[in-house]
Order: structure tokens, then C-alpha cells, then sequence
């Protein structure tokens, strides 16, 4: 006698696939995700940036002492006139294995076009012909009236003593060599970022160099350049602050507390003079 084979139920079979409310779940874990994670990965990236800042400095610093060593002086923030005019960028572009650069350049041969290492990667990139100089050199306190103090100059009562890079231009500009950074190589100020500069063969002593008002105020971080006093200021698009590069070759980030510019101030012009303190030139008076 057979058995009658009892029927197998089965379950009714749901539809693979999420459901509108699974989904909606899912892109809301995803969004939160991405929020945590962003500001991290930007960060990051930042920091990155910030890194290769500093080595390139690094290397333009290098560069400044050994043009120091060979020639027994730093270079000029400008340096000739006419088809020999030469930027500081060229002028230790044989520091840098940039020997073919420099020679083109003595030819005539040659325009300022973008260099990487002479800008910061957080800068913005730069558009058509523009080729902006990142980093501006240590040119003292502003030449009054434009001219150049000259070796002959009084070093007490006028810049010759505030600033390592001079107007080599013109006839009579001082040299400053190694020796004469008696305040200390690891105190002075060789060369900062500055984010408002013109493009990198631009003359003029604030589209090459830093300036320094010494006992008064000056704007530093300042991106935007829009306020006078912030022409030839230190500045950079990183946050809090910029890279600064010493005559002693290191680099370090000075933090800039907008909440003390006086004091910041009066620290940014005391780095400036590499024999102010010998030389009685004070910038906190």
C-alpha cells in the first residue's frame, strides 16, 4: 500500500533588491561616511602639500648659501640691467642643476615660464602666460624713496643692515655674505612664502622680496594682497601661517596669531636684520 506523498509548501519567494527605505539607509550610512572621511583626506592632502613646500624652500635655501660660499656674498633680489637683468630665481639656478635654464637665459633665449619648485603646490594654479614667483626673499626694510642704500651709507641709520638680499642694480648696493649675518644664522630670515606676488622676472624690491617696516605694523598672511601694508608681507594659502627658510638652511612654519599682530609684527621685523642687533636697529622700538 503506497503512502500518499504529502505536498512540500513553500514560501512565497520576496523579490531580490532593497526596498526604497533599505536604500534611502544605505545612502545615508554612505553620506555620513564620506563626511567623516572628507575633512581627514583634505587634511591630509594639505599636509602633503605643506611637506613639499618645505623641501622645495629647503632647496631654494641651499641654493642662496652655496651662491653665498662661491661668491663670498648672497645674490641680489635683482642683479644687471637691460638683456642682463637677472631675478634671484636665475641667479642661483646653477644651484639648482638648472645650468641650461641659466645659460638660455644669459642668451636671451628664454622666458619666465612656470617653474615648479618656485611656487608652493597650495597656490593656486596658475592660467594662461602667468608664471607667479611662491617665495619672496629677505630685502630688509623698504628703500626710501626706492633707492638703494650703498656701501658708503651710514649702517646705523639707514637698511643696509636690515636686509641679506640688496638691489645689485645699481652701482654702490652692499654685499652681505655669511659673515655678515652676526644676529644669528639660525634667527634670520632668508626667505618666507609670499602668495601676492607678480610673475617671477617682475622687478621691483616687493615683487621679489619681503619688507619690513621696522617699528611699525605690518599684515602678515595676507593672501589677498588688497591692503597696502600687506605688499612684500609673508603669506601663504596653507592655514595659520607660512613656511620661513633661515641662513643657517632650515625651515620651520611660523604660525601667525591674528589675535597678536603687533607682537607677531615686531618678531617678523627682528628676523628680518641680519646684523640689527649689531648695528643698534631694533624693530620692537
Amino acid at each position: 500500500m503506497h503512502k500518499q506523498a504529502t505536498p512540500i509548501r513553500r514560501c512565497p519567494q520576496r523579490d531580490v533588491g532593497f526596498t526604497l527605505v533599505e536604500l534611502l539607509v544605505v545612502i545615508g550610512i554612505i553620506g555620513m561616511l564620506v563626511a567623516l572621511l572628507l575633512p581627514a583626506v583634505m587634511s591630509g592632502q594639505e599636509q602633503a602639500r605643506q611637506t613639499q613646500c618645505s623641501k622645495q624652500m629647503k632647496d631654494l635655501a641651499g641654493a642662496h648659501l652655496n651662491h653665498a660660499i662661491k661668491k663670498g656674498r648672497f645674490a641680489g633680489w635683482w642683479s644687471g640691467s637691460g638683456a642682463t637683468a637677472q631675478p634671484w630665481a636665475v641667479q642661483i639656478m646653477p644651484y639648482l642643476d638648472m645650468q641650461q635654464r641659466y645659460r638660455e637665459w644669459g642668451s636671451g633665449t628664454t622666458t619666465a615660464d612656470q617653474i615648479e619648485m618656485f611656487i608652493c603646490p597650495s597656490n593656486p594654479a596658475e592660467t594662461g602666460t602667468e608664471a607667479k614667483l611662491g617665495y619672496a626673499v629677505n630685502a630688509g626694510q623698504a628703500d626710501s624713496g626706492g633707492s638703494e642704500p650703498t656701501t658708503a651709507s651710514g649702517n646705523t641709520t639707514d637698511q643696509r643692515w636690515t636686509a641679506v638680499f640688496h638691489d645689485r642694480s645699481q652701482t654702490g648696493a652692499p654685499s652681505v655674505g655669511l659673515e655678515d649675518i652676526r644676529d644669528g644664522k639660525r634667527q634670520t630670515m632668508l626667505l618666507s612664502e609670499s602668495a601676492s606676488l607678480t610673475n617671477w622676472n617682475t622687478s621691483g624690491e616687493t615683487s621679489q622680496g619681503l619688507v619690513a617696516e621696522l617699528g611699525g605694523t605690518n599684515t602678515l598672511n595676507d593672501v589677498t594682497g588688497s591692503d597696502a601694508s600687506a605688499t612684500g608681507r609673508p603669506s601663504s594659502f596653507h592655514q595659520e601661517g607660512f613656511n620661513v627658510a633661515y641662513c643657517d638652511g632650515s625651515v620651520e612654519f611660523f604660525f601667525v596669531d591674528q589675535a597678536d599682530l603687533d607682537r607677531m609684527s615686531m618678531l617678523y621685523g627682528n628676523m628680518m636684520t641680519p646684523a640689527g642687533a649689531a648695528n643698534g636697529i631694533d624693530a620692537t622700538q
